[in-house]
């Protein structure tokens, strides 16, 4: 699947294991940004769009620089003030459960930053453990 409908760029964050590319909490909003206009399915995966549009802008602006000089103007990824990687059911559940415990054991620590790798982007790859 990926070697057809995803650019390289979208391979390049995936760890490759088996056959199959994983990502991610983070970087599996590129290739999730790449599928939702083609699997209707991917589509109804993504809960906030305006969260999948924040962690591709706040995480991985060269993707976006790329990407936006590729399409029409109507078809850019616009910039969403809304926090990144909560795009997905998952992730949801999980800041749900961490607001949770938070309010239960105060953390007192500092909001997370994107890692920079190489190319300026985060990478953590891990997409489905």
């Amino acid at each position: 699947m990926a070697e057809h409908f995803l650019t390289v760029y979208a391979c390049e964050f995936g760890r490759k294991e088996g056959g199959y590319l994983y990502y991610d909490s983070a970087s599996c909003a590129i290739p999730l940004y790449e599928l939702k206009g083609i699997f209707p399915e991917i589509r109804k995966m993504i809960l906030s769009e305006d969260s999948l549009h924040a962690t591709l802008c706040q995480c991985y602006p060269a993707y976006r620089k790329e990407y936006d000089q590729l399409v029409g103007e109507g078809e850019r990824i616009v910039q969403a003030d809304v926090p990144v990687c909560l795009f997905l059911k998952e992730q949801l559940a999980g800041e749900k459960e961490r607001q949770e415990q938070e309010e239960i054991e105060p953390a007192g620590r500092e909001p997370e930053e994107c890692e920079e790798d190489t190319y300026g982007e985060q990478v953590e790859y891990a997409y489905g453990r």
